[in-house]
């Protein structure tokens, strides 16, 4: 295998023999431009006769990005969750084509995508980093699959680094904040919701797809086995990620009440309603039986929220709330976790390490009382000594 180099103008070219044709037995040759001096065309020479030497040489794609990533996007479509697709699709088509779609693949260079994640955090309404971070890993994935294809020689946005996500502060809502919220949220049909999302942790496709077949009144306990989720088109019921997201979860009183008395008005409802009911089994349905769908119910969310006067916090991070209230009347981090469905306890203690530190003081507290007894310091007795 060998190529050469030659000067038209004032520019270099290298010329690459990738081999004999088959038919002909003519030498191949694959021209390549832009060199400023002769040994930078040598250098760049090289390089590619080591890669058809050593059979990783790739004929540079000319098939646009835009129509690269539609056939990867169907792929991925029998491969993960139609929540996840629907992300994938929504990054593809609002960020990523808009920009690259028209390049060719090959065309896809290292500095193309820092420049494109630059303009992304410096336009007129920039994304913010964790934003930017997806779009990268959609580029980097679906490039990934076009080197296993032979289609690029590497993947560009392997040398591209993603901005830095800085972790928010989480807010959470006081045991006061809470009542207030329960307090307003009580005169609506879908109080049992948040007073559950309160009492359990319970995420919000969880809550919009439990069944009464998943709670049990005799053991006070309810099953989580399936979420309300996005699909391609409305919503669709799945089940958890993960061996630990399919749980059981201890009821209080107060809750087992309210969904006896939430299952009461349901059933008057479905009497009001008659043949136009669709009973799906859910708990928390519309006035007809269907799901209630995430966007609706977080619009319900919000104006109990607004008229509360409460701290402004998404409906997740209610999940956040219940997880820090236990932690601080001293729940073992353990049963926190097991609640929410952490694959491991390491995940709950990292998630709220900002409770770590109330605990170990008020921890310490309770080891003195115990051992010694709560005696008051007699801080005379200190300064004499």
């Amino acid at each position: 295998m060998r190529g050469t180099v030659q000067k038209k103008g004032n520019k270099w070219y290298a010329v690459l023999y990738t081999g004999k044709d088959e038919l002909t037995g003519k030498w191949q040759r694959k021209w390549f431009s832009g060199f400023k001096t002769k040994k930078e065309a040598e250098k760049f020479l090289a390089e590619k006769v080591s890669e058809v030497a050593q059979g990783r040489y790739t004929e540079p794609s000319k098939e646009l990005f835009a129509d690269y990533l539609q056939t990867w996007l169907e792929d991925k479509k029998m491969q993960v969750r139609p929540s996840t697709w629907k992300t994938y699709d929504w990054i593809a088509r609002c960020y990523v084509i808009p920009h690259l779609g028209k390049m060719e693949l090959s065309k896809i260079k290292p500095a193309v995508l820092q420049k494109f994640y630059h303009q992304l955090q410096n336009r007129q309404e920039p994304l913010g980093a964790r934003t930017v971070i997806q779009v990268h890993l959609l580029v980097k994935a679906s490039l990934d699959r076009a080197v296993k294809w032979g289609l690029l020689p590497n993947n560009p946005a392997n040398a591209v680094d993603a901005p830095r996500y800085r972790k928010k502060e989480m807010e959470v809502w006081s045991e006061d904040e809470v009542r207030r919220f329960l307090k307003v949220a009580e005169q609506h049909r879908l109080y049992g919701a948040f007073h559950l999302a309160v009492t359990t942790g319970m995420r919000m496709g969880e809550i919009l797809g439990l069944r009464w077949t998943d709670i049990d009144f005799n053991k006070r306990t309810l099953s989580v086995s399936q979420a309300l989720s996005k699909a391609e088109k409305g919503y669709m019921m799945q089940e958890p990620k993960t061996k630990s997201g399919k749980r059981n979860i201890a009821l209080s009183q107060s809750s087992m009440a309210i969904l006896e008395q939430h299952k009461r008005k349901q059933a008057a409802e479905k009497l009001r309603a008659g043949s136009m009911y669709q009973d799906n089994g859910l708990v928390f349905a519309s006035s007809v039986g269907t799901p209630i769908g995430a966007r609706n119910f977080t619009r319900v969310y919000h104006t109990l929220r607004k008229k509360a006067d409460v701290t402004q916090i998404n409906f997740h991070s209610i999940r956040h709330t219940h997880a820090t209230l236990m932690l601080k009347q001293g729940v073992h981090p353990k049963i926190v976790s097991e609640r929410l469905g952490h694959a491991n306890i390491s995940i709950t203690l990292d998630t709220y390490s900002h409770v770590i530190p109330g605990l170990q003081q008020a921890a310490i507290d309770h080891f003195d009382d115990a051992l010694f007894g709560a005696k008051p310091v007699d801080k005379k007795a200190m300064v004499e000594e």
